[in-house]
């Protein structure tokens, strides 16, 4: 009998372990979606767009003067923005439109030089082959990321 218990508890153990071995390394895999690395980014080019809050969302144009910045409310209405901005308040909304879309709580595009998005709890960062991006805190990053192909990276966002 004390054989048998001894079995039992050391099948349970090894079960125990080879369950969480399989939780484990199925954790670690992040789900991505196709079509947001396969989205064509041209038409974002210097462009940042993010969700400050909930309910409020900012598109910044880099060609525009620093620190003008456009708010947007959930009902794509245009809360705040600078005076003579480059972009009619139309143009500001398509954008908006497009981003809200394609379900994005960031996007940031250096069209040549970076691609980066937040969706869905995974961080996207596509790096240009030419870009040395030694400024960027990507490169110090780096290895938290999965490279997906096509200098692609992923993270799951915690």
């Amino acid at each position: 009998m004390k054989i048998h218990i001894q079995n039992l508890s050391k099948f349970s153990v090894l079960n125990l372990i080879a369950v969480l071995v399989l939780f484990i390394s199925c954790s670690n895999q992040i789900e991505y979606k196709s079509h947001i690395i396969n989205y064509d980014y041209k038409k974002y080019d210097g462009m940042l767009i993010y969700n400050r809050t909930s309910e409020v969302m900012i598109l910044q144009l880099f060609k525009a003067q620093k620190d003008k910045l456009v708010f947007i409310d959930n009902n794509l209405k245009i809360t705040k923005k600078p005076d003579n901005y480059i972009l009619s308040d139309e143009e500001i909304i398509s954008w908006i439109k497009l981003y809200k879309e394609l379900g994005l709580a960031y996007l940031y595009v250096d069209y040549n030089n970076i691609i980066r998005v937040f969706y869905n709890g995974v961080d996207y960062v596509k790096i240009g082959k030419e870009y040395d991006g030694t400024t960027f805190l990507f490169n110090y990053h780096k290895k938290e990321y999965k490279n997906i192909g096509n200098n692609w990276y992923i993270k799951k966002i915690e």
